[in-house]
């Protein structure tokens, strides 16, 4: 399985993370944590999740356009990024 952290800003509708939990889904993924808010009439999220190797497909690193936009990339190691000890 790989880790993937997913970051997503949209305009705040119904459905939207059933969606976003969806395509997962479809990749043989599941949703392991997340934090999730809404400012403004807009929601935003972070999500991490485990996915096959196979099931990372471009399509799960971006999807939508504009505002609307999924992004998946591999958790850091805090310390290699240079943040804390």
């Amino acid at each position: 399985m790989t880790d993937l952290v997913l970051t997503v800003t949209a305009d705040d509708r119904a459905g939207l993370v059933s969606r976003l939990a969806q395509v997962v889904a479809d990749r043989g993924g599941s949703w392991t944590t997340s934090s999730m808010a809404h400012l403004a009439g807009t929601f935003a999220g972070v999500v991490l999740v485990s996915v096959p190797a196979d099931g990372v497909t471009p399509s799960l690193r971006t999807r939508g356009s504009g505002r609307r936009r999924h992004h998946g990339r591999r958790p850091r190691d805090p310390a290699a990024a240079g943040y804390g000890g």
